[in-house]
């Protein structure tokens, strides 16, 4: 968790969001940090659409810092239900996410990962912290339906990998 103003990370905790929806979740506009765990996590009984958007994930409030590097992912997805949205094409809807592991790690069919600032301040030209992986899946391909674009990743060591092929 953080301080009420979401400037500092405060004490122990090691997951953020963790959801088993039966229908339609919207996570937005949170300042969302953890110490040991993943910081959005879809469990493997969701079965509606989920949508994350305009969050400041692993940084503090303005997007200006991020808190130290957590061993986990930022957004983690244990689901095969369709429709995980997270970011999108509408100024606003991107996510800005450091210090993480791994950034985004996706399982469900149908997912779009787009416009996110991934290790990157709110403007794109800072890079906030370094990782492993922006986002990454176990898929051996990209699978009909799902789509990665328009999202700016720096300061990972990869930054997309299918498998355990790297992209970039």
């Amino acid at each position: 968790g953080t301080s009420p103003t979401g400037m500092t990370r405060m004490g122990a905790s090691n997951f953020g969001v963790w959801f088993f929806a039966q229908g339609q979740a919207t996570i937005r506009n949170n300042v969302i940090a953890t110490d040991g765990g993943n910081a959005i996590s879809r469990g493997v009984t969701t079965t509606g659409p989920v949508i994350v958007q305009g969050n400041s994930i692993g940084v503090n409030a303005n997007g200006t810092a991020a808190f130290a590097t957590v061993p986990a992912s930022a957004i983690n997805d244990f689901s095969s239900a369709p429709g995980y949205l997270i970011g999108g094409p509408n100024p606003g809807d991107g996510n800005v996410i450091a210090g993480y592991h791994t950034a985004v790690f996706v399982e469900s069919p149908g997912a779009t990962v787009e416009g996110n600032l991934i290790g990157l301040d709110p403007t794109g030209t800072t890079i906030l912290g370094s990782g492993t992986r922006g986002i990454t899946t176990s898929f051996a391909q990209i699978e009909p339906g799902v789509f990665f674009r328009n999202n700016r990743i720096a300061g990972h060591a990869t930054g997309i990998e299918i498998g355990n092929a790297a992209l970039a």
